[in-house]
């Protein structure tokens, strides 16, 4: 399969020859037994990433998903940290408001 990478801002894209899709990993704690909270650590590059891939569904570049997969026995659900990261939230509704999907998956 040919790929390539392209570079976005800060968003890695991976052209398979189908369909480009784009992806980054960002890190989960947990903040009870039973959930997962994402940011760990306030980041620009992680708002900024969520505002990219919101204007680039916007302009039908791309489709947008975004899956927090989660490797902690236990937890049952994946929510914003918005104590660690008041402006999380606000990048969340706008790439949402544009079309980008929000999934969570835990492995364990």
């Amino acid at each position: 399969m040919n790929r390539r990478c392209r570079i976005y801002g800060n968003a890695a894209l991976i052209d398979t020859r189908l369909q480009e899709k784009a992806f980054e990993k960002s890190a989960v704690l947990r903040l009870d037994d039973h959930i997962a909270g994402h940011p760990d650590t306030p980041t620009k590059r992680s708002k900024e990433q969520l505002i990219l891939l919101g204007d680039l569904v916007s302009k039908s570049i791309y489709k947008g998903l975004v899956v927090f997969v989660c490797g902690l026995p236990r937890v049952k659900m994946l929510q914003l940290y918005c104590d660690v990261d008041k402006q999380i939230k606000q990048a969340v509704e706008y790439a949402a408001s544009k079309g980008v999907i929000f999934k969570s998956i835990n492995l364990i």
